[in-house]
């Protein structure tokens, strides 16, 4: 994959009229140079940058293109700008006039210099292909010592952080070979650390991903983190990432949701409410609160006690547990659903509308939530 990784490196604060840059904060510009609206028009490898008169340059910036190529668009006769700098990877400057003249006289980079600024960027530069490729391997690896348990969760961890996006996910899975072994930890693994790591990595790779909804499915996946979530031996916050992992893989999938209804899963979710765990309450509620919307056999088994539950934690102090509580409601009550005490939880709403940073109005979403559900009540 081509990539194009920039640095702050240099910065001339120059005040040479027609040129921009030294009153903008911060003055250098950072990251891709994509935009059409930038005035990137000189590019040269290895070479800096001048021309005649001080302030020539309000900024200058360093870029190592890898491996392929670097290219930076310009504003000059309406085209894009494209180096020829095929097959050399190297660092490539780039600065920026606002008058849109190209730059003059340019000079060699010292050797020495040039070796220096080659060094310092083959050490920010990474091979993703290949860290991930070693990352992924210490999955499989043995977790009988301290040190190697923090291993896995460090592994872990660095994964998450490079799958946020939908298509960094499916590549873990389609070349990584990464996705599915995260689901068979959640099950394999002793260690209520690694089980966490792993299913948050889970959920963050199947979230909105139908592509990987599907790939856990058909691997077993909903029932693996369904029994590791009855699991009782599971920490709290451990239980509050398979909560997540199995709202990822069950929101906007209706195999997934019929087959976590058929197991129980209204009813797993209720011990959640009733938890001491806010964190655990929220993940429940959150995954509740869209399922019950969604799903009139869900609705109908929100009937058998948790309706309950939710007007108990109606009156706690935490927003967010307060806001999607009244959520829950709010379908329930649109839904007519018998056995509601239409009064109860009327005086438990206005209670908890005088209480705390919902009565100030900081917790404005929640106070909005507890507000409708009054409305409803009539």
């Amino acid at each position: 994959r081509n990539r194009q990784i920039s640095a702050e490196f240099v910065l001339l604060r120059c005040s040479g009229e027609g040129y921009r840059g030294i009153e903008r904060e911060p003055p250098l510009q950072r990251g891709r140079h994509t935009g059409h609206d930038q005035s990137f028009l000189s590019v040269c490898r290895g070479r800096e940058l001048s021309a005649p008169g001080e302030g020539c340059f309000a900024s200058v910036s360093v870029q190592r293109h890898t491996p392929a190529f670097a290219h930076v668009y310009g504003e000059e006769a309406g085209k894009d700008e494209q180096p020829n700098v095929q097959g050399a990877p190297g660092v490539v400057f780039v600065a920026e006039r606002r008058d849109g003249a190209m730059a003059v006289d340019p000079k060699e980079l010292d050797p020495e210099k040039k070796a220096f600024l080659e060094r310092v960027m083959s050490e920010m530069v990474e091979d993703e292909s290949a860290t991930m490729v070693e990352l992924v391997a210490k999955m499989h690896e043995k977790e009988e010592t301290e040190e190697e348990v923090e291993a896995k969760e460090d592994a872990l961890e660095q994964i998450m952080d490079r799958v946020d996006r939908i298509d960094y996910a499916i590549a873990l899975h389609a070349y990584g070979k990464g996705f599915l072994p995260a689901i068979h930890l959640i099950r394999d693994t002793k260690h209520d650390g690694i089980r966490s790591r792993a299913a948050d990595l889970a959920s963050v790779c199947m979230r909105n991903n139908p592509q990987l909804q599907h790939a856990a499915l058909e691997d077993g996946g909903l029932a693996t983190i369904f029994q590791a979530h009855q699991n009782p031996d599971n920490g709290l916050n451990c239980r509050a990432k398979l909560v997540g992992a199995l709202s990822a893989l069950v929101q906007n999938n209706k195999t997934a949701e019929a087959a976590f209804l058929a197991s129980g899963g209204v009813d797993a979710l209720r011990s959640d409410v009733a938890s001491i765990s806010s964190k655990l309450k929220t993940k429940a509620l959150f995954m509740l609160q869209w399922l019950l919307r969604d799903s009139e056999p869900a609705r109908e088994a929100a009937m058998q006690g948790l309706a309950g539950e939710l007007g108990a934690v109606l009156s706690e102090e935490d927003d967010d547990v307060t806001e999607y509580a009244a959520m829950c409601l709010m379908v329930l009550v649109q839904d007519k659903r018998e056995g509601l005490d239409a009064a109860t939880l009327k005086a438990k709403v206005e209670q908890r509308l005088n209480v705390g940073s919902v009565a100030t109005g900081e917790a404005e979403t929640a106070r909005d939530a507890l507000k409708q559900l009054l409305g409803l009540l009539g």
